[in-house]
């Protein structure tokens, strides 16, 4: 994994001889009939020990697009700290999506309303503590070093609410789009060696001089706690201690891999119509020469959101886009941007990680899901039942999938 110069994690290669991930093709009629009984849901996830559920946007759904909050933030701490100048800017920017958006690829605050809603409706036993929910919110920009933001507050957000948690209780991470791939990256940063993080810190200079906000409760309060990770040093040297997770993401596209751990479970939710029968999990390559048919891609957006679609830092700040290219040799040393299209025509959808579920949501949502090219499917609030009945069921199975990192 080391090189003599060069500090390189592990990343989806997306080449012809990578070998495949976990997948299986999934009918959606079985979580349907599940979603019926809100009882029988939030039984199965108490069994399995979940008592805190996040929620976790993708890009474009997020409280800084431009960086414009985090770079104040970093060239006058405490200016911006005491006139909550960056707090002011993303509160007012999630707001504006949040109305904008709705549950289009999005959480706002309505949505996680109507889940703990459900979660209140199927709670049976008053002695059983009750199953609460929340969001977290990020910047939302398309680039590494946006991400590795990101993941630094959520890092903070994740031992909020640890310090919540009995010791046998888990939390339920729902991510949709590159919000999965802040978890992979924090999972990857927490679970590295001594060696690996040290060489880390001599590459980058990562620094977020304002505490994040914790995500306690719905509304993206601010955090109130004098132990807010505020740098890259700090994270490498508490992140190992991460909470009993188990994950579900929601179309997110192959970039990071994720750290293997024994009592952790990761599933990939995919929107996908099946193509070829003789090879089912694939997905079919747009062509430039023929209509575009929504109904046979399913969600393209995880497909064209591989290594090379990255954006550069809106900002421009030659600090920000030198950041940017170190990043992009240590996360992903294996992409290069003329490869973009072969690395399209092989039609991958699952990770390595983990098990991929490919589901065919026309089966519930004919229209919906096409709408933002399939992409958008996932956080529609009327299908919250379902994809709660899906994690009570999946993560109770009893096989747990093989994880493996380079």
């Amino acid at each position: 994994m080391l090189q003599k110069k060069t500090l390189s994690f592990p990343h989806h290669i997306l080449s012809g001889t990578e070998p495949a991930g976990v997948a299986r093709i999934q009918s959606p009629q079985l979580y349907q009939a599940l979603a019926s009984s809100s009882a029988d849901v939030v039984a199965g996830l108490q069994k399995r020990g979940v008592a805190k559920i996040l929620y976790i946007h993708g890009t474009f759904a997020g409280n800084d697009l431009t960086g414009l909050a985090r770079n104040l933030g970093r060239l006058s701490p405490s200016l911006t700290r005491q006139l909550r100048i960056d707090q002011t800017i993303k509160e007012w920017s999630k707001r504006s999506v949040d109305s904008l958006s709705g549950s289009q690829g999005n959480f706002p605050e309505a949505y996680v309303t109507q889940v703990n809603q459900f979660l209140q409706s199927g709670q049976s036993d008053s002695n059983i503590g009750s199953i609460e929910a929340s969001r977290f919110a990020w910047s939302g920009e398309n680039h590494h070093l946006g991400r590795l933001h990101g993941s630094l507050s959520l890092h903070q957000t994740l031992r909020d609410l640890k310090s919540q948690l009995q010791e046998n209780q888990r939390i339920l991470i729902f991510s949709h789009s590159h919000g999965g791939n802040l978890l992979a990256l924090l999972t990857l940063l927490a679970e590295s060696n001594a060696k690996v993080k040290r060489k880390l810190l001599r590459h980058l200079s990562i620094s977020t001089p304002v505490a994040p906000p914790t995500a306690v409760s719905p509304h993206l309060g601010d955090s109130q706690n004098p132990n807010a990770v505020n740098d890259l040093a700090t994270l490498l040297n508490h992140c190992s201690d991460l909470p009993n997770l188990d994950v579900i993401t929601l179309g997110t596209p192959l970039r990071y891999r994720w750290s293997s751990h024994p009592q952790r479970k990761i599933l990939h939710l995919i929107n996908h119509q099946v193509v070829d029968p003789k090879q089912p999990t694939r997905t079919a390559f747009p062509s430039l020469l023929k209509p575009l048919d929504l109904r046979t891609l399913g969600d393209l957006i995880q497909q064209l959101g591989i290594g090379g679609s990255d954006f550069i830092p809106a900002m421009l700040t030659p600090t920000e886009i030198k950041q940017e290219k170190k990043l992009a040799k240590i996360l992903e040393s294996s992409v290069r941007r003329k490869d973009y299209f072969k690395k399209l025509s092989l039609g991958r959808r699952e990770s390595r990680d983990g098990e991929s579920i490919l589901m065919d949501y026309t089966q519930i949502e004919p229209l919906e899901s096409q709408k933002l090219l399939g992409h958008a499917v996932y956080t529609l609030d009327r299908l919250i039942p379902f994809h709660l009945a899906l994690a009570s069921r999946e993560l109770n199975q009893d096989q747990q999938s093989e994880f493996t990192t380079d």
